[in-house]
């Protein structure tokens, strides 16, 4: 059954008024949004997901256009399960644990024009309308002086959210930016390295033996794989977390569970004759062949986990990582 409790707002711009224009932000939305509304996903019916793009002539999403999608969601006075907030685009950082996203109009005159991941934190904890809160931002947190992001325009009159279970997941630590690049695995579309790894790790890469996703095991797996992406590119970049479990723990709360396990079809292609072989993650054979130049073979079907394949003749080995996040892979060997 769809999760007809759980609501979303999700920004992505990528092009601003004097900021340079981005690349990955709308993709990056488009993916999250795709998962969000997939049965085996999120499973949130469409019509709760507020979905914004940015545009021009005039620039938008406005704050006004965002704070109206939150109002539109919990106007009703209805108690709601969760809330998904998704933004990728420019930001700034306030402080350690503020981020100011920026509106499309940011300029260095209009230096206010971003909204607090702080602010709407507080608001919708406080509204009380929500008892799971999850913040995704993929932007920079690089430092701006003299710059204030701005709270929500709607007002509450007795905020309250004692027991709500909040986690902001930045892209970046304090400080520091956030990148995008190619995703070698989507035909070269850019993608913010936080984003790819994200919607990978919802997609059953952070998910447990038992096909559960944690707080904590997201976590987990969206930093290992956004320092894996950004170190491939001679990058560094490190993701930084705030929870509030409300006296629970990261690992007692669960964003997914049952998640099937995800099986990635291997191809290799071979540079080097010689006999070949390819081990599982408790190193049993589960290929064993003489090969030519040029030769390929597969596809296998892989499950997460680590493997080696060897060429016996020549002592070639190379090591190699399934992290159940893509249904297809090729390695030259």
């Amino acid at each position: 059954m769809p999760n007809d409790r759980d609501f979303a707002i999700i920004v992505g711009i990528n092009e601003y008024q004097e900021l340079p224009t981005l690349n990955g932000p709308i993709s990056d939305a488009q993916e999250f949004q795709k998962w969000l509304i997939n049965p085996s996903g999120g499973d949130v019916p469409e019509g709760n997901c507020k979905f914004i793009l940015a545009g021009k002539n005039p620039f938008i999403p406005t704050q006004d256009l965002i704070d109206a999608a939150l109002d539109e969601i919990i106007s009703d006075g209805n108690q709601k399960r969760r809330l998904y907030f998704f933004f990728a685009g420019h930001g700034i950082g306030i402080d350690w644990n503020s981020n100011g996203l920026c509106l499309p109009s940011w300029t260095t005159r209009f230096r206010n024009k971003s909204i607090s991941s702080k602010e709407y934190l507080n608001y919708t904890v406080g509204s009380d309308f929500f008892e799971e809160i999850y913040f995704f931002l993929d932007c920079c947190r690089d430092r701006l002086i003299n710059a204030i992001a701005l709270p929500p325009t709607l007002g509450l009159a007795k905020p309250r959210g004692d027991g709500v279970t909040s986690l902001v997941l930045y892209a970046s630590d304090f400080d520091n930016p956030a990148n995008e690049a190619p995703d070698k695995d989507m035909s070269s579309t850019v993608r913010g390295y936080f984003s790819q790894a994200l919607v990978g790790g919802l997609n059953g890469g952070a998910a447990d033996a038992d096909g559960n996703i944690t707080v904590n095991s997201l976590i987990n797996f969206t930093q290992l794989k956004t320092a894996e992406l950004a170190q491939a590119d001679q990058q560094v970049q490190t993701v930084t977390h705030q929870f509030n479990g409300a006296g629970i723990t990261m690992d007692q709360v669960y964003i997914k569970k049952g998640v099937a396990p995800r099986i990635t079809a291997v191809t290799f292609n071979f540079q080097t004759a010689g006999r070949v072989e390819i081990l599982n993650s408790d190193l049993q054979p589960i290929y064993d062949q003489v090969v030519i130049a040029g030769q390929s073979a597969g596809p296998f079907p892989l499950k997460k986990g680590l493997y080696e394949i060897n060429n016996l003749d020549t002592n070639q080995t190379m090591n190699f990582k399934i992290d159940g996040t893509l249904d297809e892979k090729s390695y030259d060997f």
